[in-house]
């Protein structure tokens, strides 16, 4: 300070006082810098010390937290990479599930219609079938018909016939009759026994050729009979052996109706007993000749109403076989159906689950 400045006297101080009040001042002052620079330094070096421990463990804990960091960002990038993956994954599985969805409709709708196509098919088939068995019964049927209406013929035939021939030897036996009371036994067998012997030849050798004759013709009718019909319809040879049979049965009427004319022929010629005799063993051949027609009739209806039965129950096991194709046609049918809508459910729970997961 320039004391010089100072004036002598202020305010009643002097200037040396306040010289010294001022330097004590100044001094006091420049001591509270000093002291505050001091104590400023030893805080700079606190905060120093401070800030470096702060700086360290900033770093440190930056460091921590890098590493942190890093590992975490790895640990997620790993995720993300997994979770990618499983995405990936789920969304090729979900595709293909998908495409397998597609293929089993499109599968199971080609199954459906192959079935329905197959079950059209054995349908007509079974169906003709069917209609071929019953035209094949109405066939036979009618054949049976035509066979039974020409047994019928014959049977009525061989009756009139053997009427006639029974007429015709009641005849005989009356004229023979008549003649007996005419001759006595004893001209009969004395005037009349080379005329009856004669006669009786004649007779034998005109019945035995016409009798050959009769087989023959009747034998070649049935030839050529069987071998018609048989041209027409082969199952029906039980039908030709009743024909056969009945017209042999016939021919065998015939045989013994032109034995009853040699008979009369004998009778005219006065043999009464050898008339007589054969006219009875005519008129018993002619009965068992009726009862054999009669039994042949009763065989041949029996036969063909058993051969009508058996093809009745050929035609019924024939629809039996063809319901039962049917049946296991429709079974097998809904077989698959269900097998079709299981494989279905069971896809469609699949993608559930796969959306859920990939959700």
């Amino acid at each position: 300070m320039d004391l010089s400045n100072l004036k002598s006297s202020l305010f009643g101080y002097s200037k040396l006082a306040v010289s010294n009040y001022v330097s004590n001042l100044e001094s006091e002052y420049n001591q509270k810098v000093q002291d505050a620079q001091k104590e400023g330094m030893d805080v700079q070096e606190t905060l120093r010390g401070q800030i470096e421990a702060l700086r360290t463990k900033y770093e440190e804990d930056t460091q921590k937290l890098n590493e942190r960091y890093e590992e975490e960002t790895q640990r997620l990038n790993a995720r993300i990479e997994s979770l990618t993956q499983e995405r990936d994954l789920l969304r090729r599985n979900n595709d293909t599930i998908a495409d397998t969805l597609l293929d089993a409709k499109e599968y199971a709708e080609e199954l459906r219609n192959k079935a329905d196509r197959k079950a059209k098919e054995r349908d007509e088939e079974h169906l003709q079938i069917l209609e071929e068995q019953k035209d094949k019964v109405r066939k036979i049927d009618s054949k049976l018909q035509d066979v039974l209406g020409q047994i019928s013929e014959l049977l009525e035939v061989a009756s009139e016939h053997l009427n006639e021939k029974a007429q015709v030897l009641d005849e005989t036996q009356q004229d023979i009759e008549d003649e007996k009371a005419k001759y006595t036994p004893e001209e009969a067998a004395d005037g009349m026994s080379s005329d009856a012997a004669q006669a009786s030849d004649e007779a034998e050798e005109e019945d035995v050729d016409a009798l050959l004759r009769r087989f023959d013709n009747a034998d070649d009718e049935a030839d050529e009979a069987v071998k018609a019909e048989e041209a027409e319809a082969p199952a029906f040879g039980i039908a030709h052996e009743n024909e056969e049979t009945v017209s042999e049965a016939a021919d065998e009427a015939a045989a013994f109706g032109i034995a009853g004319e040699a008979v009369k022929e004998a009778a005219q010629s006065d043999i009464a007993e050898e008339a007589a005799a054969s006219a009875e063993q005519a008129q018993e051949a002619v009965s068992g000749i009726g009862e054999e027609i009669s039994e042949t009739s009763d065989e041949a209806i029996e036969k063909a109403a058993g051969m009508v039965k058996d093809l009745e129950e050929e035609a019924e096991e024939a629809s039996e076989s063809a319901i039962d194709q049917w049946k296991r046609v429709f079974g097998n049918r809904m077989a698959s159906e269900d097998a079709v809508s299981k494989f279905t459910q069971a896809a469609g729970e699949i993608a559930e689950k796969a959306s859920v997961r990939s959700e």
